[in-house]
């Protein structure tokens, strides 16, 4: 079962990636994704959660059939197991701070990139763990930032 979901969700990851195949063929694409975790070639990120708009709580009936472009974060609740909503209590608990962190991650990270952010992944380079350079003439960028 969860072999055929992640093949049938490749070719929608495909769409994100800028060298990925733009194909439908769920076989095609989904050896592109196995083949990209795996590069060490592939320095671009999948950014994750960057395009996230809203979120679901709900029965998956509400949206089994919408295309909802990978934007959305998906709970599953059904009001007629949970009639005094303690468990969508605890689902609403989680999302909220779960969703407000996604994007606060990307605002921080676009306002202050030097500080906050990574910047291209393209050039960095890791050095003995404590820190990354931008290209090899760079200053060390500290994993920690000791600014106040």
């Amino acid at each position: 079962m969860m072999a055929k979901a992640l093949k049938r969700n490749a070719p929608e990851r495909c769409r994100w990636f800028e060298l990925g195949p733009k194909t439908p063929d769920n076989q095609m694409a989904h050896e592109h994704v196995i083949a990209r975790a795996s590069s060490i070639f592939e320095p671009r990120p999948e950014l994750n959660h960057f395009n996230n708009l809203y979120c679901i709580v709900g029965r998956r009936s509400l949206t089994r059939d919408l295309f909802l472009d990978r934007r959305a974060l998906l709970h599953s609740s059904d009001p007629n197991t949970d009639v005094q909503g303690d468990i969508l209590v605890k689902i609403m608990s989680a999302s909220i701070p779960v969703c407000g962190s996604i994007n606060l991650e990307y605002l921080i990270s676009r306002l202050d990139n030097s500080v906050y952010g990574a910047g291209t992944k393209l050039s960095h380079n890791v050095i003995g763990l404590l820190g990354v350079t931008n290209d090899v003439v760079d200053d060390l960028r500290a994993l920690v930032n000791h600014r106040k």
